[in-house]
């Protein structure tokens, strides 16, 4: 990850990667997408990152793909 990138680690568990991405950690999914070297935070309205979302994940866009993993980890705090 690149200095002053912001750290999605909390965000995307390694678990939630595999089950849901072709991918085993947020840090290799964005590795391997044509936007490697965009920092995180400019992938939000980002149109082509939506795209490899959709490619590359079981979800429709980034939007979705953030708020399963925020729906699933407010599961996991209630347990």
């Amino acid at each position: 990850m690149a200095d002053n990138d912001v750290c999605m680690v909390g965000v995307f568990s390694d678990e939630f990667m595999e089950k849901y991405t072709k991918f085993s950690s947020f840090d290799q999914m964005k590795r391997e997408s044509p936007l490697s070297n965009v920092k995180t935070a400019d992938l939000f309205d980002n149109k082509r990152w939506d795209k490899f979302v959709k490619k590359t994940t079981q979800f429709d866009s980034w939007k979705e793909m953030l708020l399963k993993s925020a729906n699933e980890q407010l599961k996991e705090d209630k347990i």
